[in-house]
């Protein structure tokens, strides 16, 4: 849920859109969204490539 609030937090959106962004990101990237979560925590992601920017 942190990096759910990473996300709203990032783009300005509520918390079902920012899993949503989670979400198809995992998707389009064969991944969990467990998985793009730890990356966005840990740094290895940015809220703009998990958004797709």
């Amino acid at each position: 849920w942190e990096a759910v609030g990473r996300t709203t937090t990032a783009w300005d959106v509520d918390a079902p859109s920012a899993l949503a962004l989670l979400r198809a990101h995992a998707w389009t990237t064969g991944r969990s969204v467990d998985s793009v979560a730890a990356d966005l925590l840990a740094g290895r992601l940015t809220p703009g490539e998990v958004a797709g920017g």
